[in-house]
């Protein structure tokens, strides 16, 4: 797959700039008919995050905690931004 350009990582960054500010700083869990069923036990977003809880053997259960920011580099962002 080929890397993005800077225009297409500019234009990444600003639809997700917008779904974020649908969401507020609260973590809300997502209704059910967004949320993948069969793979998932639960998704949760908020403007900073998206949290998915995944069915794991012996009723473990594994979380995935994500930032919701791009940096212009196309990178995700994994630490903390003003």
């Amino acid at each position: 797959m080929k890397p993005m350009d800077f225009r297409q990582v500019n234009e990444m960054r600003k639809a997700l700039n917008a779904e974020n500010l649908k969401y507020g700083h609260r973590l809300e869990a997502l209704p059910p008919e967004k949320v993948p069923r069969e793979t998932h036990l639960g998704v949760w977003r908020s403007r900073d995050f998206l949290v998915q809880a995944f069915p794991e053997a012996d009723g473990i259960v594994r979380l995935s905690i994500n930032r919701t920011k791009v940096l212009p580099d196309g990178h995700w962002t994994d630490r903390w931004l003003p």
